[in-house]
């Protein structure tokens, strides 16, 4: 089985800022990407230049012709509320796979990781936010949002090595799982 791990945002568009964590969306899953290597080709975003859509058609492209299995595109989830909090994955709606993938994502995240299960959330239309990097890629593709980096209590669960490899882990479990019901 093939999986294929996107960096959220660009290297120049670095995503939502953490003040706890004192990093970027960004930087943050380009360090989680770095303990995942072993089991999946890392995907960056190249430049917002021509706009989010095109970013996204580009980058799915290249994963379209690698018969990858499974996308999960990396990112962390930000508000102006700093009450905020909890887990989100995020899937094509027809994808009944990606559905079931997602809740077994955010229920490993409040099970190893005590985070508020915020749930599935399925993606319908391009007036919606990631729509497009749910909607582009051939394979079965979640967005993960493991936490509200703007809430001080959900960072704080992911700031150290020993809970980046608890999350790591989770990854893993996920990934394993969509490779029994493949």
């Amino acid at each position: 089985m093939k999986v294929a791990i996107v960096i959220g945002h660009t290297k120049f568009k670095q995503g939502a800022y953490s003040r706890d964590l004192d990093t970027t969306e960004w930087k943050f899953n380009k360090m989680v990407a770095a303990h995942l290597k072993d089991i999946a080709t890392i995907f960056y975003y190249d430049s917002y230049n021509l706009g989010y859509t095109s970013m996204v058609k580009r980058n799915a492209k290249k994963i379209n012709t690698g018969n990858f299995d499974l996308v999960l595109e990396l990112h962390f989830n930000a508000a102006e509320s700093k009450q905020a909090n909890g887990c989100e994955a995020l899937y094509y709606f027809k994808n009944q796979k990606g559905k079931r993938l997602a809740d077994f994502f955010c229920n490993l995240i409040e099970k190893k990781m005590g985070r508020k299960n915020r749930g599935a959330k399925a993606l319908f239309g391009k007036h919606q936010r990631g729509f497009a990097a749910v909607f582009y890629p051939n394979p079965t593709t979640l967005i993960l949002e493991p936490f509200f980096g703007t809430n001080r209590s959900d960072a704080n669960a992911f700031r150290d090595y020993k809970s980046i490899e608890s999350y790591v882990s989770v990854i893993k479990e996920t990934i394993k799982k969509f490779s029994y019901e493949v």
